[in-house]
């Protein structure tokens, strides 16, 4: 939900492809003008491959672990392999993508809100 977010409220340039989900629906606030152009451009350029590292974590946690593996052995590694991908608050996994670096940290905090918001009206319906 978070990478959505940034790639949402930012308006970043992603390229299309099959693996990328359609823009978010709804309302969300434009954070379009927290990052000049060309930083946007950067983040959106390197926005892609987040993405799937992120999903691959995701996926990889939801499968639990290999047969014949220790669950506790395989928590921590999960939990290391998360930080390579998502590690707030500083982002320090995104150092080498400092544009996506920095879209992700000013739209962080907005992003748990939002994202846990959605959660809630999923599971606790009007």
């Amino acid at each position: 939900m978070v990478a959505l977010f940034v790639r949402d409220t930012l308006d970043l340039d992603v390229p299309a492809g099959r693996v990328i989900p359609p823009r978010l629906a709804g309302e969300f606030p434009d954070h379009s003008t927290l990052l000049d152009g060309h930083r946007r451009a950067e983040a959106g350029a390197a926005w892609t491959g987040w993405w799937q590292a992120v999903v691959a974590l995701d996926v990889r946690g939801h499968q639990g672990p290999p047969t014949g593996v220790d669950q506790q052995v395989w928590l921590r590694q999960s939990a290391d392999e998360r930080r390579s991908a998502f590690d707030p608050p500083e982002f320090a996994s995104l150092a080498a993508r400092p544009a996506l670096a920095e879209a992700v940290r000013v739209t962080f905090d907005e992003a748990l809100r939002w994202g846990n918001a959605q959660q809630r009206a999923l599971l606790f319906p009007p």
